[in-house]
């Protein structure tokens, strides 16, 4: 979870330039084509001037409403904040900017951090032999699950696999 969160403050943009200026316009309409296509719709959504000037102003009504609720109560903003109603408010208006974002890394990380100990669990009981004492004082490494043959062994050893792969997956599906 951590490494997909970071790997997006560690990406890199590539810049390639080329040189058009001895291309025809149908060469150049075809360039154009390919770094168009090459932008994900939802980057172009959010580095579309009109929704950046949407998130602007979501940004000025905000910082609007909490001077004009401290203004009335004549205390500055910084003090405002510092009060459990201050609190209360600003964590209202966070949640309404970046609750449905929270809420989803929050049930990634509930989904992963739960299913994945119950799926080594499993294995580990499935797979690896218990350790008994004996009267005598030696120790005995018991199966706990006995199997009837080896085909079950392994089909149960790749089961566990593809099921933890598949939990880490939908957990990041989840979180992104």
């Amino acid at each position: 979870m951590l490494f997909t969160l970071s790997s997006v403050a560690l990406a890199e943009r590539r810049v390639i330039e080329v040189d058009t200026r001895n291309l025809s316009q149908s060469q150049l309409d075809y360039l154009n084509s390919l770094s168009n296509n090459a932008i994900n719709p939802k980057i172009k959504e959010a580095i579309n001037p009109d929704t950046m000037a949407k998130w602007a102003e979501i940004g000025k009504g905000i910082a609007t409403s909490l001077s004009a609720a401290c203004k009335e109560l004549s205390i500055g903003v910084n003090d405002f904040v510092k009060t459990p109603v201050g609190k209360l408010t600003t964590a209202l208006i966070v949640w309404q900017v970046v609750g449905k974002d929270i809420w989803h890394i929050i049930l990634g990380m509930l989904l992963f951090f739960t299913m994945t100990p119950l799926v080594i669990g499993s294995f580990l009981y499935f797979h690896t032999n218990k350790k008994v004492k004996l009267a005598d004082g030696k120790i005995e490494y018991v199966e706990r699950f006995r199997w009837s043959g080896n085909n079950g062994r392994v089909g149960s050893a790749w089961g566990h696999v593809i099921f933890l792969i598949i939990i880490i997956l939908i957990s990041f599906l989840i979180a992104a």
